[in-house]
């Protein structure tokens, strides 16, 4: 049993577009404060620690990241689970879960889910716009007069803010 590995080294104040594409495997990133991600992974886990723009497209695999800015994310199948976002988020998932630490977004945001809970632990003062076609939903601490929304849609699942 042979396992390959891929190992890239860049300057971590690299500044311009890291394109990743990958059939099947893990992909690993540490911190990129200033590039901008594009990942598309087809079969396999996603670990970021730090990056400030990122898009990611996963077919099949759960993502991980600690702390990023601008987030694109569409996922089929596998969990998503974010430490901290703090200007914008869009996810897009078929099934799977989906976890946020802490969300602070100053600009209107979106998260679509057919099949699975989202869960939002801290927020900034926006408003919240959820619904949840078979399932709970449960959101503290709304402003329905906030400058900023997030909108959440889930078809199938509960749906937990703060």
């Amino acid at each position: 049993n042979k396992i390959s590995k891929v190992e890239l080294y860049l300057p971590e104040n690299y500044e311009k577009e890291i394109n990743i594409e990958n059939n099947y495997g893990d992909i690993k990133i540490k911190s990129f404060e200033k590039a901008n991600l594009n990942i598309q992974e087809d079969a396999g886990d996603i670990n970021l620690e730090k990056a400030s723009i990122v898009d990611i497209k996963n077919n099949y695999g759960d993502i991980k990241i600690n702390k990023v800015n601008n987030i694109d994310i569409k996922n089929n199948y596998g969990d998503t689970k974010i430490n901290e976002i703090n200007e914008y988020v869009k996810i897009d998932a078929d099934a799977g879960d989906i976890k946020i630490n802490t969300l602070n977004i100053t600009k209107n945001s979106n998260i679509e889910i057919n099949a699975g809970d989202i869960k939002i632990n801290q927020t900034n003062d926006i408003y919240i716009d959820a619904k949840t076609d078979l399932g709970e939903t449960k959101i503290n601490n709304n402003n329905d007069k906030a400058e900023i929304t997030l909108k959440i849609e889930n078809n199938l699942g509960d749906i937990k803010v703060n």
